[in-house]
């Protein structure tokens, strides 16, 4: 299987089974992303766009902070964390999970947080 890597503007990269940019624009983009085991991404922020989640696959679980929660996501449903706030994804049951995530409004950005300081956003 091919393994895709994701490199964030802090350098840090994590790996997921597949990810296709379907969509790319200045202002708004379209990625289908497939993720299985222990995959998921580092703590990060997005300052100007809103991620939307749509699962097609398996459970995908979101932790955010400000205020702090979890959320769960399986195929059929969707989820939308918006911009400036604190979050990562990870495989719910270990097995795969596959989703839509469509980003936009704004600038396409992704913004790794220090794994050994409390994810925060400025003004919370």
């Amino acid at each position: 299987m091919d393994t895709a890597h994701k490199t964030g503007t802090a350098g840090a990269a994590y790996e997921m089974d597949r990810r296709v940019k379907l969509i790319e624009e200045p202002d708004h983009r379209l990625t289908q992303i497939s993720m299985s085991g222990d995959q998921r991404s580092p703590w990060h922020v997005h300052t100007e766009v809103e991620d939307l989640f749509y699962i097609t696959e398996g459970v995908l679980r979101i932790r955010m902070h400000n205020p702090p929660e979890t959320r769960e996501i399986r195929a059929g449903e969707s989820f939308s964390i918006q911009a400036g706030r604190p979050h990562f994804i990870e495989v719910a049951d270990k097995k795969t999970v596959s989703f839509l995530l469509i980003q936009g409004l704004g600038r396409c950005d992704f913004k790794v947080l220090d794994p050994q300081e409390p994810p925060t956003c400025e003004g919370n």
